[in-house]
C-alpha cells in the first residue's frame, strides 16, 4: 500500500508540474488579420525572412543587397532616407568603412528625439544569415515604424531610425554615428 501512495504522489507532482509548465508557455495568436495600424508579428517575420536569406557581413555582395532593401522599405513608408558613410576605428582595433542608414520622422517640437537603433550586418561567417543578430531587431523597427506612420498621429519628439553597419566588427557604425 505504501508503494502505491508514493507512485501516486510522484505522478500527481509530475502532472502538476507539467500542467504548470504548459500553462505558463506563451500562447500563439494569429495576427493574420491584424489591422495595418497595429504591429503584426507576421509582417515582421516576413521582414526577417527578406533580410536573412543569405549571410550579409561587411564586404559581402549581400551586404549591399540588404542595405538597399532597407533604404527601399523606409522610402516605401514615405520616409526620406540618408546614408552616412565614413571610416571608423573601433576599440577592437578594426578600421572599417561603414554605411549607416538613417531616417527621421519629424515631431511637432524637435527639442528631443527618440532613437530606434539596430545593426543590419550579419556576423562575418559564411553560415550566419543574421536572422536573430540582428535581423529581428531591424524587422521590429521596420514593422513598428510602418504601423506608426500608417496611423499618422501627431507626436512631439522626432523619431530617428538608425540601422548601423559593421557592428559585428566592433560597433564601427555606431561609433561613426556618434
Amino acid at each position: 500500500k505504501k508503494s502505491y501512495s508514493s507512485i501516486l504522489s510522484v505522478l500527481f507532482i509530475l502532472g502538476f508540474l507539467g500542467f504548470t509548465f504548459f500553462a505558463m508557455m506563451p500562447q500563439w495568436t494569429s495576427d493574420d488579420d491584424a489591422p495595418l495600424a497595429e504591429f503584426s508579428t507576421k509582417r515582421a517575420l516576413e521582414q526577417v525572412k527578406n533580410i536573412s536569406q543569405k549571410p550579409h557581413f561587411v564586404g559581402s555582395e549581400n551586404h549591399e543587397v540588404v542595405a538597399n532593401y532597407l533604404v527601399e522599405e523606409l522610402q516605401n513608408m514615405g520616409l526620406e532616407t540618408s546614408i552616412q558613410e565614413g571610416y571608423s576605428f573601433s576599440d577592437w582595433g578594426t578600421l572599417t568603412k561603414c554605411k549607416n542608414i538613417l531616417s527621421r520622422i519629424k515631431g511637432t517640437n524637435s527639442n528631443k528625439a527618440l532613437l530606434l537603433l539596430s545593426h543590419y550586418d550579419s556576423a562575418p561567417h559564411s553560415y550566419s544569415k543574421g536572422a536573430s543578430d540582428a535581423g529581428s531587431g531591424v524587422a521590429t523597427i521596420l514593422e513598428s515604424v510602418r504601423a506608426f506612420t500608417y496611423n499618422k498621429k501627431q507626436h512631439q519628439n522626432d523619431i530617428i531610425i538608425l540601422f548601423t553597419d559593421a557592428e559585428e566588427l566592433g560597433l564601427n557604425g555606431a561609433a561613426l554615428f556618434v
